[in-house]
């Protein structure tokens, strides 16, 4: 049938994972200065540039990358790692989806530099937000096979850093509070994300459909977040949501009896899951 979609994608993931980029900066970066001043302009030509305003975006790039030539190869290194990710949007923004991309692989791979040098763990999440990057140039390019295996490589990183980095790589509490908050978030995120571009995408196609979520929830439903060792209690939901989302998916909204209904009724408390679901019913129901 053909569906309505409508998409709400979460902010908080990246809230959360910004706040802890600040502290970062201002805990690892306090002298310096040149590092600072370029992720400055880098955050001014992001919202430049989403904001539409790309000959003021370009300004700001062009602008740090006059000064980017007088930094050591140490200070790019963080800047890619905590910056990045805006020049990235900024070529995704203009169309020049081979700079994007390539931009984003190095990124990657700045972020897991100084992740292991530094432990700056949460830096895990630019990962993942990075990867989700490369999924969305994706789409643009038409790729959908790429889009979805970036989407599925994505799940078993996260969960096996939720699962494993506790008292292994994390040992403060209040840093392990932050790293599953934006976990959390960012799960909620591309769970999201993957489910309503694979809606939108297949629309009006009930086998595609089925057949690309089919596979995206067998993926999925193999981890159990809330049988990891020191994770907070909100990840069942997660878990229960699959769970429900896989119900519908093979079985039918005839499946659905009372229990379920109350917790459709109960998820509706988070926004990202509720719109989803709600989709997914007006697609294959």
């Amino acid at each position: 049938m053909q569906a309505n979609i409508n998409i709400h994608i979460s902010s908080n993931s990246n809230r959360l994972y910004y706040e802890y980029i600040n502290y970062i900066i201002k805990d690892r970066l306090g002298n310096d200065n040149s590092v600072i001043r370029l992720i400055e302009l880098y955050n001014i030509g992001f919202a430049a540039a989403k904001n539409g305003n790309l000959s003021d975006a370009a300004f700001q790039f062009e602008l740090a990358r006059s000064f980017r030539e007088n930094i050591s190869r140490e200070s790019s290194v963080w800047l890619r790692a905590l910056g990045g990710g805006n020049l990235s949007y900024y070529y995704y923004k203009i169309g020049d989806f081979v700079a994007a991309k390539q931009q984003t692989y190095e990124n990657i791979e700045s972020s897991r530099l100084i992740m292991e040098k530094y432990a700056c763990w949460g830096l895990f999440w630019s990962e993942i937000q990075q990867l989700q990057n490369l999924g969305r140039i994706h789409l643009k390019e038409s790729d959908i096979d790429s889009f979805l295996n970036i989407c599925y490589d994505t799940f078993p990183k996260m969960y096996l850093a939720l699962s494993t980095w506790k008292n292994t790589k994390i040992f403060e509490i209040w840093e392990w509070e932050l790293f599953t908050a934006i976990g959390y978030d960012m799960f909620v995120q591309v769970f999201t994300e993957t489910i309503q571009s694979v809606l939108l995408l297949q629309q009006g196609n009930d086998p595609g459909i089925k057949q690309d979520l089919s596979q995206c929830l067998k993926l999925i439903s193999t981890y159990k977040y809330s049988s990891i060792q020191n994770i907070p209690k909100r990840f069942k939901l997660l878990d229960d949501f699959v769970c429900l989302f896989n119900k519908i998916l093979t079985l039918g909204i005839e499946s659905l009896n009372e229990k379920d209904l109350i917790f459709i009724d109960e998820s509706k408390k988070n926004r990202e899951l509720s719109s989803v679901l709600y989709n997914l019913i007006i697609s294959v129901g």
